[in-house]
């Protein structure tokens, strides 16, 4: 399976994606979004309103692959705190924003 997503207009959705996923950061900086399910709900709430059904589906496979690092990481213990949530998805928001 290809996870990385292909097209002209991967690096337009990629700073799309990166300033909806900056906002969900900011809320649960803000305490306003809290829990696991609620920052992952946010997070997909987020990447719809960025990237629109059809953009959806062209991130799918990369979608699919970070949800389960997310749960990996999650399980494990290394995502916490909402401190640590928000800070991942800054540093995913980054990396989002050096796609070409």
């Amino acid at each position: 399976m290809q996870t990385n997503v292909q097209g002209p207009q991967r690096a337009a959705e990629a700073l799309k994606v990166a300033g909806v996923w900056e906002g969900v950061s900011a809320a649960i900086a803000a305490g306003t979004v809290r829990g696991m399910s609620s920052i992952l709900s946010a997070v997909m709430t987020a990447n719809q309103t960025a990237l629109g059904t059809d953009g959806m589906l062209r991130w799918k496979a990369f979608g699919t692959v970070l949800g389960a690092k997310l749960k990996e990481l999650y399980d494990t213990g290394t995502l916490k705190t909402s401190e640590d949530w928000a800070t991942l998805i800054d540093e995913g928001a980054q990396g989002l924003r050096a796609v070409k």
